[in-house]
């Protein structure tokens, strides 16, 4: 009987996390199992009639938001995803979610997210504004065609390699050390503007190769800023 009582728990309880939205990860499965056991010995000192499946519905459902809330880490790469929903994860500071078929990511529930790495997808917009604390951003192969960047005071790494971005403005972006940028749509006006906007450093590399202006360019904006500036063949440094 209690083996039948504890597999009827363990379904509800299951369906209860799947309903929150919450991934049934080690530690979750862990902790049902446990309270599913705890249950059960109360009802075999008891009685099973003392021992509901709500109760332990109730604390499926407590597990699960816990487990939401407190997840600072997700990895969902490489699953064959088109849509991917977040909102569920306020304490997220690092989220993997490449080499998927996404055409979209809201991260605007995410603001404590610091490292998003979302490389070969198909995404063509992707609003950081509410993101403040982002220091890493990996988009590689995506359909971007522009991006405000102008609320990451924090990032220091972006990752831009082969989407279609024809301007970038990096003025707000005085942390920022690492840039990739081949394979863009930038012409060499739209390059020199980028370079100005770049902060003054000590340390600082951008990649520019294989762009409609690499060769039209004046890289001395960014190297007069401390910067190396990688254009494949035209390879300028400080």
């Amino acid at each position: 009987m209690f083996k039948n009582l504890k597999d009827k728990f363990k379904q509800a309880a299951e369906q209860k996390i799947k309903e929150a939205g919450a991934s049934l990860g080690d530690k979750v499965k862990q902790k049902v199992e446990q309270t599913i056991e705890q249950k059960l010995n109360v009802a075999a000192e008891k009685t099973v009639a003392e021992t509901t499946e709500q109760s332990v519905v109730d604390t499926a459902a407590q597990l699960a938001a816990d487990g939401v809330c407190n997840q600072t880490k997700l990895k969902v790469a490489d699953k064959e995803l088109t849509e991917l929903d977040v909102s569920s994860y306020p304490a997220l500071t690092e989220l993997d979610c490449g080499y998927n078929e996404l055409t979209e990511l809201d991260v605007s529930q995410n603001p404590a997210l610091k490292v998003i790495i979302c490389e070969f997808n198909k995404i063509r917009k992707l609003d950081l504004s509410k993101n403040p604390a982002l220091e890493t951003l990996e988009c590689t192969d995506n359909n971007l065609s522009a991006l405000d960047l102008s609320k990451n005071p924090a990032l220091q790494k972006a990752v831009l390699t082969r989407n279609d971005l024809i301007a970038l403005d990096l003025s707000n972006n005085p942390a920022l050390r690492e840039l990739h940028l081949q394979c863009n749509d930038f012409d060499g006006a739209a390059f020199n503007a980028l370079f100005e906007t770049l902060p003054t450093t000590s340390k600082g590399c951008v990649y520019a190769g294989y762009c409609p202006g690499t060769d039209d360019c004046d890289p001395t904006i960014a190297t007069s800023k401390g910067w190396e500036v990688d254009m494949e063949d035209c390879h300028v440094e400080v």
